[in-house]
């Protein structure tokens, strides 16, 4: 933790923040860090159009007003973009000083001999390495008087971390209207990817402003968040961390003001680690085809649940949290509104179910009371009532079955696959008369598949053989004519997986994610979408969060809708992620 004596200290180190009365929306303004004795490598992204006067400063005699001791008395600042010198100082100008003080900075002692640059810059990525025997204190101002041209939006510092007074302290001031979404990063572990020795084993991150700590982590993945935070790695392009690693990250919404964060070793451990800051933009109001985006969350994280749309709505069944204990959840949520709430639940707890929408009626069938792959598996069927949100039973499936998919045709619902030994079990379900009637048995058993239709036929792609996630999988695709009750192969699967999603979308079947990957997560990011009238494959843009074990989805208003899921294998990792995506209406 930072000492207490050093948090007024690293406040006055910011500069002063001016809130005019016409202040455009939320934006970094400044940057600073502090580092002990080592080789710091502080850097900065500028994005957008034109050039920016920007001041850089590497502080080192200017920090003893401030009773800091040990530090750099002579340093040197050199500014590079790529390998490229853009400008150089030892000592600062005292004509400078002017424009030091418009940009907030605290005032540097006369003739002492710390380095600043006052220079225009172009969108780009810059850094600013530091060869110090002492404490250094690097700041990057944004020296503009107006809003328009380039914008900082990610900064960042590989530099040694120690304790006490050695720890990191990067600081940041937002300016502007409104909140800015940042996402800041302390790595060390995920760093050996890279070829960096001798890394901090377990960084922590603290927030604060000013004596006020905000927030704080120590393991990323044990955040409130995960999925959020693996969404805005996505969205600013950082490099993704290694799953379940020790690594540290806070993703927060801030107002106008001076903040600092505080990066340590866990047990008072030291070693190197990269402090990243990125501005996480926001989306657009409307989404281009092609793209990606996020909506409301989920108000509770699930994986292995059961997800159907009707009138606008989608609904999202059971399942189970990290604990792996079945849930009776539903939840809700109202396109209109972009918003969730919770509604009557499930009669009985379950996981690993499908739903389908017939009517005025979501229904949902089969699946399983306990965790794993040996069920117990049930028949049960029952019927959501949206306009009195009651539930009633219907006909049980004429076989017990967990872990298949469903679809609608000509207004029933026909149900394919399912864990050992239910994985060639294809029957179909009348809602008008209550009836089941079992099928030709799927030609190739499997689980944990995609189940769509398009023009009366039915495609069931993808899946595993097995009960368990470590299972063999499958790019099998099988198509089922519903007029002539017959099966017929079709173009595989680009990539073999498990646990996809499918959807159809103005004719085209979109197939998302699934598990069985073997390396990093274990789950895939593929999104591929077929053409039933050429029986050919295209790979479109990836999922920006790989999920599985969401079965089923939403198409409303142009927008596939991917609610919940696991982002890593097995099922114990489910997120409260809600993507969207926006198809094309045609494919080449």
């Amino acid at each position: 933790m930072l000492p207490r004596r050093l948090l007024p200290l690293a406040a006055s180190l910011l500069p002063v923040l001016s809130v005019g009365a016409a202040e455009p929306p939320a934006r970094l303004l400044n940057l600073s860090v502090r580092s002990a004795a080592g080789t710091p490598i502080p850097g900065f992204v500028l994005a957008g159009e034109g050039t920016r006067p920007m001041l850089l400063r590497a502080v080192g005699p200017g920090l003893a007003p401030f009773g800091l001791t040990g530090f750099e008395p002579n340093p040197r600042l050199t500014l590079l973009s790529g390998s490229r010198t853009v400008g150089e100082n030892e000592d600062w100008r005292p004509a400078d000083g002017p424009a030091m003080a418009a940009a907030g900075a605290f005032p540097l002692p006369a003739g002492s001999r710390d380095a600043a640059l006052l220079t225009p810059l172009a969108a780009g990525a810059y850094t600013a390495p530091v060869n110090a025997t002492g404490i250094t204190l690097l700041e990057v101002y944004d020296a503009a008087s107006t809003a328009s041209g380039p914008a900082l939006v990610n900064a960042s510092t590989l530099a040694p971390v120690g304790t006490g007074a050695g720890v990191l302290i990067p600081g940041f001031v937002v300016g502007g209207t409104g909140k800015l979404r940042l996402l800041l990063r302390a790595i060390g572990p995920s760093l050996a990817s890279f070829g960096v020795t001798g890394t901090l084993a377990n960084p922590t991150v603290t927030l604060y402003r000013g004596q006020q700590a905000l927030a704080t982590n120590d393991d990323w993945m044990a955040a409130a968040n995960p999925g959020q935070v693996m969404a805005a790695a996505a969205r600013v392009g950082a490099f993704p961390l290694e799953m379940e690693s020790r690594d540290a990250v806070l993703l927060a919404d801030l107002e106008a003001g001076a903040y600092t964060a505080v990066v340590s070793g866990v047990g008072g451990t030291s070693g190197q680690a990269l402090f990243e800051l990125y501005a996480v933009p926001p989306q657009p109001a409307v989404l281009p085809v092609g793209a990606w985006g996020l909506k409301a969350d989920l108000l509770e994280p699930n994986s292995e649940m059961s997800v159907a749309e009707l009138g606008g709505r989608i609904y999202v069944f059971g399942g189970y949290p990290a604990s792996r204990v079945s849930v009776r959840t539903v939840q809700i949520y109202d396109s209109r509104t972009d918003t969730w709430r919770v509604s009557t639940p499930l009669p009985v707890a379950l996981n690993h179910t499908v739903a389908a929408a017939v009517g005025n009626r979501v229904y949902v069938i089969g699946g399983q009371t306990g965790a794993g792959g040996a069920g117990p598996f049930v028949d049960t069927v029952y019927a959501f009532d949206p306009a009195t949100e009651t539930w009633s039973t219907r006909a049980p499936m004429p076989t017990q079955r967990s872990g298949g998919g469903a679809t609608v045709v000509d207004g029933k619902i026909y149900v394919a696959g399912g864990r050992p030994p239910r994985g060639n079990d294809f029957a179909v379900y009348d809602p008008a008369t209550d009836r089941w009637q079992t099928l030709p048995d799927l030609p190739t058993q499997r689980n944990h598949l995609g189940v769509a239709a398009i023009d009366r036929r039915i495609y069931v792609t993808g899946g595993r053989f097995a009960a368990g996630f470590e299972s063999e999988t499958t790019d099998i695709v099988e198509a089922f004519d519903v007029a002539a009750g017959t099966w017929s192969r079709r173009a595989p699967l680009p990539k073999t997986r498990g646990g996809v999603n499918s959807i159809v979308a103005h004719g085209y079947l979109h197939v998302f994610g699934g598990e069985g990957m073997r390396t990093g997560s274990g789950v895939f990011a593929d999104h591929d979408v077929y053409d039933p009238v050429t029986d050919k494959w295209i790979s479109l843009p990836p999922m920006p969060v790989p999920v599985h074990g969401a079965t089923g989805a939403g198409f409303i208003d142009g927008l596939i809708h991917l609610a919940g899921g696991g982002i890593m294998d097995g099922g114990d990792n489910g997120t409260t992620l809600h993507q969207v995506y926006r198809p094309a209406t045609r494919y080449p």
